[in-house]
């Protein structure tokens, strides 16, 4: 029996893509303060990466049989990926989204902006460092399967 295929690996980018000119396009309707449009604009785009993760998109491709490999293309790899960087992926929305939802409550006072932005610099920091760590393990520890 044949494997299923997918259409496109990068199918699961769509709520991303969106996610990047919303802020701009209610920004242009409603004229938002500049506070609350980096709050919206993070709480969206971390939103749009959040979606990209949980709910099944990211997923689908970690829970789905592996497709059949294309001649002179590398689908195993760029699904290992996939597969490798689903978690931190999906807490890197989520610390995103929580950022902008974060800027909002914070009094707006220099001090507590900056500890709110520092704390999430830290958090950033460990989740895109685990992606990377990830990555290098796929693509560069683990030997082509030819």
């Amino acid at each position: 029996m044949s494997e299923s295929k997918r259409a496109s690996t990068t199918f699961w980018t769509w709520p991303i893509l969106l996610s990047i000119p919303l802020p701009a396009m209610l920004n242009n309707l409603y004229h938002l303060p500049t506070k609350a449009f980096l709050s919206l604009s993070l709480f969206i785009t971390g939103t749009g990466i959040l979606l990209s993760g949980v709910p099944g998109i990211l997923r689908w491709f970690d829970a789905s049989p592996r497709a059949e490999a294309n001649p002179g293309k590398d689908t195993d790899r760029t699904n290992e990926l996939q597969r490798a960087i689903v978690g931190p992926f999906t807490l890197l929305g989520a610390l995103i989204a929580g950022l902008g939802g974060a800027l909002l409550v914070v009094p707006d006072d220099a001090r507590a902006t900056n500890v709110t932005w520092a704390v999430f610099a830290l958090l950033m920091l460990g989740a895109a460092g685990t992606i990377m760590v990830r990555a290098l393990h796929v693509f560069w520890f683990r030997p082509k399967n030819e």
